[in-house]
């Protein structure tokens, strides 16, 4: 069997046990409780691989079920949300994982990952949970982004365009996203953002051939640019 199956089989047939106790009273609101159960996973595999929004927003939502229990109602629902949206920022910029040479060790252990052979028009998301995906294609025209509450890395140093531009289209809420991209592409920044912010690190070569525009929207949310 599958650790991964095993894993999970176990989780349900504990949310069907809370089920149980909490419909005898025994527990809290089984409903909080099955959601804590499926909140904890994706906490803990976020937590190995430090994809901060997958950590701060479960654990906010968790807080938000049981502040009466923990006596913090004046910090919910909005402000626990924007204290996990900063932390995940904040943190997301302090210690971004861009060293190129971690690539292989990630692959081989982040299941989400993403690794094959792509066509022009690719499509991303993330809800809830961490990814990585490594372009591949030679022939690039349009990549379009969706994450909530979730973080995201997409590579594109093995990547080309197939003419002088390319556009990613992004709609982030409450997520960080980190772009990996040539020293030798222009990025033109077209991004509408409320309450986030957009960051540049290293930088691109004085000649650049390829230009790669963002477009999109980004809601509490975090985006690195990491030239390559």
């Amino acid at each position: 069997m599958n650790k991964k199956n095993i894993v999970w089989g176990l989780i349900f047939i504990m949310a069907a046990i809370l089920v149980v106790c909490g419909a005898f009273g025994i527990l809290g609101n089984p409903v909080n409780l099955i959601i804590t159960v499926l909140l904890i996973p994706i906490i803990i595999s976020n937590v190995v691989h430090l994809a901060y929004p997958g950590i701060f927003f479960p654990l906010a939502i968790i807080a938000i079920l049981y502040d009466d229990y923990l006596g913090i109602q004046a910090l919910t629902p909005w402000p626990v949300l924007f204290i996990a949206l900063f932390l995940s920022i904040g943190l997301s910029f302090l210690f971004p994982k861009y060293k190129h040479f971690y690539k292989h060790s990630r692959e081989e252990s982040f299941h989400e990952i993403i690794n094959e052979a792509d066509d022009s028009v690719i499509n991303l998301s993330a809800k809830f949970g961490g990814s990585v995906k490594y372009v591949n294609t030679n022939q690039l025209q349009e990549v379009n982004i969706d994450c909530a509450f979730s973080g995201m890395k997409v590579y594109f140093d093995h990547a080309d365009m197939a003419g002088e531009k390319a556009s990613v289209n992004v709609r982030l809420s409450f997520s960080g996203l980190e772009l990996y991209v040539p020293k030798n592409w222009n990025v033109v920044d077209n991004l509408g953002c409320t309450l986030s912010g957009v960051k540049h690190r290293g930088t691109a070569s004085e000649t650049t051939d390829k230009t790669l525009v963002l477009n999109g929207s980004v809601s509490f949310s975090g985006v690195t640019i990491i030239y390559v």
